[in-house]
């Protein structure tokens, strides 16, 4: 079985959907389940966070292989916090993947599939990339054999018109 975290979010869901097409057994571990994708061979687990021990136990209980979406950055909590105008809770991104491995390895996961970020590095310029950087040592750390998938900037949010009028905004 593959657990496949966020994936009521955008990635999570285009993930969990091709592999439901590709009639993989996973388990869908989601904030709130009321979001999760209907998908045909798919469980649905409920962890409020990576950094909640517990319920990220009980998800990843019986997984072989977990997707491991990178948690929001303290950017993203800043900017949801003002968008609700509320005060930005304590929040450390790496403390929250380094909960998820541990747990993961402590539940028997056999292989981690991270999503990191390009040039991910302890003297990384881009502040993000450091987060992913020490992720990926983390996991190297607790013996549990793991892929990173080394992404650019997520693009999903970026207008794209192809029409012909406007191909030419693509030099």
């Amino acid at each position: 079985m593959i657990a496949v975290t966020g994936a009521a979010g955008r990635l999570g869901v285009k993930v969990a959907t091709r592999l439901a097409k590709l009639g993989v057994k996973q388990r869908l571990i989601v904030r709130d389940p009321a979001r999760a994708p209907n998908l045909s061979g798919a469980e649905v687990a409920c962890a409020s966070s990576y950094g909640d021990a517990i319920a990220m136990g009980k998800a990843l209980k019986g997984v072989v292989t977990l997707f491991l979406i990178s948690a929001r950055d303290r950017f993203g909590i800043l900017l949801m916090s003002a968008l609700k105008k509320e005060t930005p809770p304590p929040y450390d991104r790496l403390q929250q993947h380094v909960t998820a491995i541990d747990v993961a390895a402590a539940v028997g996961v056999k292989r981690i599939v991270y999503l990191s970020a390009i040039n991910a590095a302890a003297d990384a310029t881009f502040i993000l990339s450091k987060d992913h950087y020490y992720t990926e040592e983390h996991i190297r750390t607790i013996g549990v054999p793991f892929t990173s998938l080394r992404m650019s900037l997520y693009t999903d949010h970026v207008p794209l018109d192809l029409t012909p009028e406007n191909s030419n905004t693509l030099t």
